[in-house]
């Protein structure tokens, strides 16, 4: 449930939103939390573009009721009213070209690029939805510094483990599979990461939960909340060693801002 109070009505009771899970006939996602173009303020403060869409069946011409964005531990609602979109329209179908939004938030910087933002979409029937966000292409910044951008607005440096970072991974081929399988853990801070995400020639794949239980791991560290630091999955559409070691990253998404670089060893010639 979403507790909220719009701008111009302070004088009245925060509203209830029930929060429905998708398929549930309003969704939406995250497309961009990008600084705004020109000169910023030299203070921490800086002025976002956030952009996105929903899908809510029926569609509304008005497009969506708000938007509530949770940076930090501060909460923001924004009413960015309808953005046309003429992709949406070729997607879903022209009712829903008003589907888009697009408005500005102050935040701070450093925040929104190590955390990024929590976004909700509150539809006009009465409902919300959380907006999803995506992984998108490597990039590469002066110094070379490499990062792992999202939608949701964080950076996140490329790292390999240390500082307080510790991991693993391993390689499990069979026939016609490659699994990949490890651990990761934030020993400074007794936490978990959030995702396993793997790439591609620089493009993002797919993404693992944390799967496995590792009470080697939470003893060796004597800490049970690292308990289920592990990971394993199926890599889509790889058969073998090599080509993985060649054409594929593994990274640990962790809440430090970072993302740390996990390297399966080569396999044996």
């Amino acid at each position: 449930m979403l507790r909220y109070r719009l701008a111009d009505g302070e004088a009245a009771p925060p509203s209830r939103i029930p929060i429905v899970p998708p398929p549930t006939g309003f969704d939406g996602a995250l497309d961009a939390v990008l600084p705004r173009p020109g000169p910023q303020p030299v203070e921490s403060a800086a002025d976002f573009v956030v952009s996105g869409f929903i899908r809510d069946e029926p569609p509304d011409p008005d497009g969506v009721e708000a938007v509530l964005l949770f940076i930090g531990d501060e909460l923001t609602v924004h009413q960015p009213g309808a953005h046309r979109r003429p992709d949406l329209a070729a997607l879903y179908g022209p009712p829903f070209e008003n589907g888009g939004f697009a408005f500005r938030a102050s935040a701070d910087r450093e925040i929104v690029e190590h955390e990024g933002v929590l976004a909700y979409a509150v539809s006009r029937r009465g409902v919300a939805s959380r907006l999803r966000f995506a992984y998108l292409p490597l990039e590469r910044e002066p110094a070379n510094r490499e990062v792992l951008p999202t939608t949701d607005g964080r950076r996140l440096t490329v790292r390999p483990p240390g500082d307080g970072y510790h991991g693993e991974v391993d390689l499990l081929v069979s026939e016609n599979r490659v699994e990949i399988e490890g651990w990761v853990v934030d020993a400074t801070r007794g936490e978990r990461p959030r995702q396993i995400v793997i790439y591609r020639d620089g493009h993002f794949l797919i993404n693992l939960g944390l799967n496995q239980e590792r009470p080697d791991i939470a003893a060796r560290f004597g800490s049970p909340d690292l308990l289920r630091a592990g990971f394993r999955g199926v890599v889509p559409g790889e058969s073998d060693a090599a080509s993985f070691v060649e054409r594929y990253r593994v990274f640990a998404v962790m809440l430090r801002g970072a993302a740390v670089e996990l390297n399966a060893p080569r396999p044996a010639p």
